[in-house]
């Protein structure tokens, strides 16, 4: 019974091994239900073609719009769709799709196993005609004529060099850096050294000696008498520079309390100088001028230096000073200017309405109207070199301002200034005080390095020793290498 079964089996599936098998597909409404089916199915064997069909096609008792396939003659509806055909659109071979006319059907057979048609039974859309105005012009690039040009720049194909970095390649790196460095180094190193400096601490008006000050008896201010000694000659351009310690001209708020277009004569403009904008003066607001907390702390010691030409006698010579070079003239026309002046006004109408700094002691208008640099006016109100001076912000706490150069016009000290004795009066008006600072005067003779100030070739000297250390490190790991690999060689 067993061997029965098993040769039933064997001869079912041998049977239906060499069957037509078809893709049984209804895919759209089929007596008004939607239909999605899509499934094999073995086809008898007198059956040879799968048929496949797309369109709207009925029967007496049936519907179909959409795709149907199956087996040709049999199966869901494969009668009856063979009896709709006419005879020549029956599947008599494996032949192309047709469309049936009268109809609206697609017709197609196959006779490959599981052989179907549907893509090709897909409706084909029509497009929509365009009117010409309707047509947009937009630039149409096919193919590769965006393609940039084959150069090694465009395509990014550009040699490059990559280097290794090894004791190899880092020795002449940090030999060359620290030579160039070091170089640099001494060259300021010597050039400060040539540099001469003669610096007076004035702090409080108290001499070396700790005699007191005295008072001059024009306008009862305090007044110094220091007595410097040049043991050599300052050959060349001289510069006077007085200096401030502790004092913070850099700090924001200090800084921003002044007003720019004030100083160029809009007088009325007192924006940014909080808390020095204005005095209320019966109810009315009257502006500072020249306001704000930088104005206001104007530094207003001035000072006369003379030479002693016979010590025996006392005799001396005024040094001549000038402001030539002190500001550049683009700066000083620039940034400064007095408001202009109409007919018979002085300087001191233009300025009525106006209210002077609290700190102050005379008025803006009247601000080096008395003070002459060997008969060299060192201008007025805004435009006063010593107020200019100030106004320009230093950017540390110690810090020195250019106060007069060494006028070398004059005979005597047409080479600069001779060694020799000088006596330095300074009218002491400026507190330090009240926060602890010092006062300094300075005579420089400077070279082409600036100022005596050792603190850039001391950096200098040190980075460029640590290369050149760092180089001779790196020389004996090369050495090591070396002999390790004559050694043991690999």
């Amino acid at each position: 019974m067993r061997l029965l079964t098993s040769i039933l089996t064997i001869f079912i599936f041998f049977d239906y091994s060499f069957c037509l098998k078809c893709r049984s597909v209804i895919k759209g409404v089929f007596n008004g239900t939607e239909w999605n089916y899509d499934n094999s199915l073995n086809c008898p064997k007198n059956i040879n073609y799968c048929i496949s069909l797309n369109g709207t096609f009925a029967y007496s008792n049936f519907s179909v719009t959409g795709t149907f396939q199956n087996c040709f003659g049999s199966g869901l509806l494969g009668k009856y769709i063979t009896e709709i055909l006419p005879e020549e659109y029956r599947c008599q071979k494996n032949d192309d799709c047709l469309e049936i006319p009268n109809t609206n059907l697609t017709r197609c057979c196959c006779s490959t196993n599981m052989c179907t048609m549907l893509d090709e039974l897909k409706p084909k859309t029509k497009k929509l005609a365009v009117m010409p105005d309707d047509i947009p012009k937009i630039p149409r690039h096919r193919g590769k004529k965006n393609r940039p040009l084959n150069t090694p720049w465009r395509q990014q194909n550009l040699p490059a060099l990559r280097p290794t970095y090894n004791i190899s390649s880092a020795i002449p790196v940090t030999a060359f850096f620290g030579s160039v460095v070091l170089a640099l180094g001494l060259a300021l190193f010597f050039g400060h050294m040539r540099s001469l400096e003669q610096e007076v601490k004035y702090t409080d008006c108290v001499n070396v000696n700790g005699s007191e000050p005295f008072t001059t008896a024009a306008n009862k201010s305090f007044a110094c008498s220091y007595t410097i000694i040049l043991d050599e000659n300052y050959e060349g351009d001289v510069k006077f520079y007085y200096g401030l310690s502790r004092f913070y001209q850099n700090n924001r708020l200090y800084f921003q309390s002044r007003n720019d277009e004030q100083l160029k004569g809009d007088l009325n403009n007192t924006d940014g100088c909080d808390p020095m904008e204005y005095v209320k003066v019966n109810g009315t607001k009257v502006p500072i001028v020249p306001c704000g907390q930088v104005a206001d702390s104007f530094f207003n010691d001035t000072f006369q230096l003379f030479y002693v030409t016979n010590p025996d006698l006392n005799e001396m010579v005024r040094v001549p000073w000038t402001i030539r070079g002190v500001l550049g003239e683009t700066e000083m026309k620039r940034k400064f200017r007095n408001p202009p002046r109409t007919g018979n006004e002085t300087l001191c109408d233009v300025f009525e309405g106006t209210i002077r700094p609290p700190s102050w002691k005379i008025d803006i208008c009247k601000l080096g109207a008395n003070n002459d640099t060997n008969g060299e006016q060192v201008g007025v109100a805004f435009e006063n070199i010593d107020f200019m001076v100030w106004m320009k912000a230093a950017a540390l706490s110690n810090f020195r301002k250019l106060y007069r150069k060494l006028d070398r016009q004059v005979d005597m000290f047409s080479a600069g200034l001779p060694a020799g004795n000088y006596t330095l009066i300074i009218n002491y008006n400026y507190p330090v005080s009240m926060y602890g600072g010092d006062k300094y005067f300075v005579i420089a003779r400077e070279t082409w390095v600036g100022p005596r100030n050792f603190f850039l070739p001391i950096v200098y000297l040190v980075v460029g020793t640590f290369l050149l250390l760092v180089t001779a490190f790196f020389v004996l790991i090369w050495l090591k290498q070396k002999i390790s690999s004559r050694i043991h060689p690999q």
